[in-house]
C-alpha cells in the first residue's frame, strides 16, 4: 500500500520513496539498468519522447545529479513544496528508490490528467440538442 506524503502547498507525492515493489517491473528495470529509467523520467518531465540520445547522455553523466534534477523538475511541474536538501539526500543515498518513485509519480499523474479532461458541449444551431463534445485538456 502506498503512503501519501503531504507537502506544505497541498500537493502530494503519489507514492512513498520506499514503495518500490508496488511497481515490480519498473523496480527490476531500475535495479538492472537504472540509466534507462532515469533518462525516460527526465524526458517525461520535459514533456517529450524518450530517445536513445537521452539514454547515452545519462549513461555518460553522473546519475545522481540526473535524478536530483528530475526530482526538482517534478516538484516544479506539479507545484510541490521545494526541498533542495531532502532531494539531494534522496538522490544521493536512495537513487534507485527515488528513480522508481519518479516513474510512479509521472505515470500516475499522466493517468490522472487523462481522466480529468473537461467536456464542453456546443450546439450546432441554437435549436439543436447539445450533441457535439469539445474536449479541452
Amino acid at each position: 500500500m502506498s503512503h501519501r506524503i503531504r507537502s506544505a502547498v497541498g500537493v502530494d507525492w503519489v507514492s512513498g520513496m520506499f514503495d518500490c515493489f508496488s511497481d515490480a517491473p519498473t523496480c527490476m528495470l531500475t535495479c538492472l539498468f537504472p540509466w534507462i529509467t532515469i533518462a525516460a523520467n527526465k524526458a517525461q518531465v520535459q514533456d517529450r519522447e524518450f530517445s536513445g540520445i537521452d539514454f547515452l547522455c545519462t549513461l555518460c553523466s553522473n546519475p545522481c545529479s540526473a535524478v536530483y534534477f528530475t526530482r526538482q523538475g517534478i516538484r516544479e511541474k506539479y507545484n510541490m513544496e521545494e526541498d533542495t536538501v531532502g532531494d539531494c539526500f534522496a538522490s544521493s543515498l536512495c537513487m534507485y528508490c527515488s528513480t522508481c518513485q519518479h516513474h510512479r509519480e509521472l505515470k500516475n499523474r499522466q493517468v490522472n490528467k487523462q481522466q480529468e479532461k473537461i467536456y464542453f458541449y456546443e450546439p450546432k444551431h441554437q435549436d439543436d440538442e447539445i450533441n457535439n463534445p469539445i474536449y479541452i485538456d
